[in-house]
């Protein structure tokens, strides 16, 4: 994965922010918001992120993953996440 995004299409009453881990930057979305951040040139981890649980009412997303170098002949299920080609099964 080089990116991802995520589309926040119900929100929690409480609770159900985002974090970036590495800095403690805390998103907390409104319904509709769209969240980018990216993984490619990021040496320090700060895409490094984590649902906070949802404690009142229901969070629901649409998440999209960017992925480098797919094709029809190189899929994404060749990838491993941190961008390597994965193994042939045997």
């Amino acid at each position: 994965r080089v990116a991802s995004s995520l589309l926040y299409c119900n929100v929690a009453e409480q609770g159900g922010s985002t974090i970036f881990t590495q800095d403690t930057t805390k998103f907390t979305p409104a319904r509709g918001d769209f969240l980018f951040f990216a993984y490619k040139s990021d040496p320090d981890s700060m895409s490094m992120h984590a649902a906070c649980p949802v404690l009142r009412g229901v969070k629901s997303t649409a998440t999209q993953w960017y992925r480098e170098g797919v094709s029809k002949d190189f899929t994404w299920e060749d990838v491993s996440d941190l961008g390597q080609r994965r193994a042939a099964e045997l």
